[in-house]
């Protein structure tokens, strides 16, 4: 029988545990959506920082959608160029 690399069992390990991290935080365990949610999350991580965004032409607005005594999703922010393309949108 051959021995499994030490770097293979790691990477095995690191799979599972990011795969947990992702099923804990989210309560998806589809892959495909899973890997969806990855590529969304890895696009937006650098607009954790708001002056990222106003640097990439994100202007802020008034709105904010908000549940009286529950919380809200927070200001919105909006690029015109990408919010006037209608060849990309999802409504």
């Amino acid at each position: 029988m051959k021995k499994i690399p030490v770097s293979t069992g790691i990477a095995v390990l690191l799979l599972i545990v990011l795969a947990s991290i992702a099923y804990a935080a989210t309560g998806v365990t589809n892959p495909v959506m899973l890997a969806d949610l990855a590529k969304v999350r890895q696009a937006t991580a650098k607009y954790h920082d708001v002056n990222v965004a106003i640097a990439d032409d994100y202007v802020p607005t008034d709105a904010c959608d908000a549940i009286p005594g529950v919380g809200g999703m927070g200001y919105y922010y909006f690029h015109l160029s990408l919010g006037m393309d209608l060849e990309s949108s999802w409504f």
